[in-house]
């Protein structure tokens, strides 16, 4: 009988061994099936999530980019507003020093012309003061013929 049981014994051992071995892949067919599930959806639901997340980071990051540049073009637009302002009273006290200029030399030329036309009577009358006789001698003179 023992070697009966113990055939028996292997029977059994055997087939559970072989129901174990069964079960267990089964059970690791399924677990790999669940486990590559699970992941699928993670990978789906964490891809979701870091597209989101990469969105966000590179619409953040654009966002603060255009926020940089709004912020530098309103300072050079500011800049550009006092420099046209500078430039404006620059020109107005260009134009009001320009008149000055031209006002003053047309009181020079104007004096000018007045001395001039004084110096030039003075050496007329002093030429008749000392020399009367020449002078009516130069106006009998006729001058150059012109032909």
């Amino acid at each position: 009988m023992t070697d009966i049981n113990d055939l028996h014994t292997e029977t059994v051992t055997a087939s559970t061994t072989a129901s174990v071995d069964r079960v267990e892949g089964e059970l690791r067919a399924f677990i790999r099936r669940d486990v590559s599930l699970h992941r699928t959806r993670r990978d789906n639901v964490d891809a979701s999530t870091d597209l989101g997340s990469l969105v966000d980071r590179m619409a953040g990051a654009s966002i603060q980019e255009i926020e940089r540049v709004m912020a530098e073009l309103a300072n050079v637009r500011d800049r550009l507003r006092n420099e046209a302002t500078r430039l404006q009273g620059e020109l107005n006290n260009y134009a009001a020093t320009s008149q000055a200029a031209m006002n003053s030399m047309k009181i020079v030329g104007d004096s000018l012309v007045k001395w001039k036309s004084q110096t030039t009577k003075l050496p007329q009358a002093q030429q008749r003061a000392e020399n009367p006789r020449r002078l009516s001698d130069n106006s009998r003179d006729p001058g150059p013929l012109v032909t």
